[in-house]
């Protein structure tokens, strides 16, 4: 004999069998004639801020033959990722009343045989961990059945569940690997510096290295800057720093659980990047002339649904590397990290510059120097480069000018900048705009010049070889009129000297105009 005290769990336990749903986009388990209502997923959405949230609607379907008024339980929905990841209710639930221990809302009613939604919005805030892309919800239902006089009464309370729910499920190829150790361990990335070039501006010294990063390994390689990991000392001993924002171009940065994967090798490929290292200088410091400097990179593993996991960090160490006015007049010899030192980088076996001493070979497009035009006043030093931009692959190419990027030095170490205006041509991505106006088909070309500008005072001495760098953004426009930002691209051109009037007749001439400025009445 059974005793009325066990029927109540007994039916209850059967009740949330009964309710819980193992399949989504189709009416839910729950045909037990017990069950009143069955519940469908009808639509499931993912968004990112700083958090993630997960939005599901519900739709519920009335099987009995009396109107139905259903609440959710307080504090009962939640949803779980693939990675264990729990999602809490963001207080966002759209339709469906809520009954707590102190009140009832009784607001979503169905009719016999209808149907209606509710929507429930869960957010989670990660702490640099991995989402999942498949759910699985979880929630409490309660029928409230009616009193007279608009009061209501809690009947039966039905645990309502539904798992699979998102994207098809993919494999974690990442975490695959790292699980399985290859027969050839992961070897780290080589780079070698190309060029040395210090200057000086504005109360800093800065030391700009242009290095070109090799991948070893037989498989493709996505690596990062860390953040604040470059440092350097001269035999001063010094401490030079570089700014995540302005001194490192051609390679994306890696801040906290922010990883930028803009930045692939294929296998065996190669990549240029600049890093640009600075000292604030004051009345008593005495700047040396070579540096010993270092940075770190990180092995990313992009994964589905964006998301980016981190693999090993690799250091960089470079010594000897001479900066001051000597040698920028005599050249310097390249360093190279986590390899044996091997001269001068050689160029690519299929070079698209084709051996042209003036073309600079970028990844998708070259960029040759079609002419050089310095003028000078009282006031600056211009130097004006016409750039001929070529695609050199098989599909269109967008680029933008970053703003900010371009930096040059003559053989004096004057420091010069380019203001946005000062570029023609040519369309400036700058913050969180891109002008995405220079396309190129296949095999196309274009022209654009980018002016370089130093202020001049009573003593200063202008050089007349320049090394210029700047850096070219590939955008892909996608439907909208929207814009994504893929990899930036460095463009270094050396020993760069005028197409024009000889160095000699422009310097008699500004010569000339101080004369002329400085001339008593």
């Amino acid at each position: 004999m059974i005793r009325p005290s066990s029927i109540a769990p007994f039916a209850l336990a059967l009740a949330a069998l009964a309710v819980s749903p193992r399949a989504s986009g189709a009416q839910a388990a729950g045909t037990a004639p017990s069950r009143p209502f069955t519940t469908e997923v009808v639509d499931v959405r993912t968004s990112v801020s700083s958090s993630r949230y997960v939005s599901v609607t519900l739709r519920f379907h009335n099987r009995v033959q009396r109107p139905l008024t259903l609440a959710y339980v307080q504090s009962s929905p939640v949803v779980l990722d693939d990675r264990g990841n729990r999602y809490t209710l963001n207080g966002a639930v759209r339709g469906m009343g809520l009954v707590s221990p102190s009140s009832y809302d009784p607001k979503f009613t169905i009719a016999p045989g209808e149907s209606a939604d509710a929507q429930f919005e869960f957010v989670w805030h990660p702490r640099d961990q991995l989402f999942g892309l498949r759910y699985e919800l979880s929630l409490a239902v309660r029928e409230l059945t009616p009193l007279g006089g608009g009061r209501h009464r809690a009947a039966g309370e039905y645990v309502v569940r539904h798992g699979g729910l998102g994207a098809p499920a993919v494999a974690d190829a990442g975490a695959q690997a790292a699980a399985t150790p290859s027969a050839t361990p992961l070897q780290a990335p080589t780079a070698e510096v190309a060029r040395v070039t210090g200057s000086r501006r504005g109360g800093y010294q800065y030391v700009q290295l242009a290095l070109r990063v090799t991948n070893p390994n037989a498989s493709p390689m996505v690596l990062c800057y860390v953040s604040r990991s470059g440092v350097g000392a001269d035999e001063r001993g010094n401490r030079y720093t570089v700014r995540d924002d302005a001194g490192v171009r051609g390679l994306g940065t890696c801040v906290n659980d922010v990883a930028d994967p803009s930045f692939t090798l294929a296998a065996g490929a190669s990549r240029d990047v600049v890093i640009e290292y600075q000292l604030g200088i004051y009345a008593s410091t005495v700047v040396g002339t070579v540096l010993d400097a270092s940075l770190a990179v990180l092995e990313l593993h992009p994964l589905p649904g964006n998301q980016i996991r981190k693999g090993r960090e690799f250091p960089l160490t470079f010594k000897g590397l001479a900066f001051g006015a000597e040698a920028a007049q005599t050249g310097n010899a390249v360093a190279t990290a986590n390899a044996t030192p091997s001269g001068d980088v050689p160029p690519p076996a299929n070079d698209p510059c084709a051996g042209r001493t003036r073309c600079y070979a970028a990844g998708p497009f070259t960029a040759e120097l079609q002419n050089v035009t310095v003028t000078r006043n009282t006031q600056a030093n211009n130097v004006k480069l016409l750039v001929r931009v070529r695609n050199v692959t098989s599909e269109p190419l967008v680029l933008c000018f970053a703003s900010g990027s371009a930096v040059g030095t003559d053989d004096r170490q004057n420091r010069y900048g380019v203001a946005d205006e000062r570029v023609q041509g040519i369309g400036v991505c700058r913050g969180g705009t891109a002008n995405a106006s220079f396309r190129l088909a296949p095999g196309q070309q274009r022209d654009a010049t980018i002016e370089y500008r130093l202020g001049i005072y009573r003593n200063t001495v202008v050089g007349t070889t320049y090394t210029t760098t700047f850096t070219l953004q590939q955008l892909q426009p996608v439907a909208g009129g929207q814009i994504l930002k893929g990899g930036e691209y460095v463009v270094n051109f050396d020993n760069v000297t005028p197409s024009g009037p000889s160095a000699a007749t422009q310097a008699k001439g500004l010569l000339d105009q101080l004369r002329k400025a400085t001339k008593k009445p």
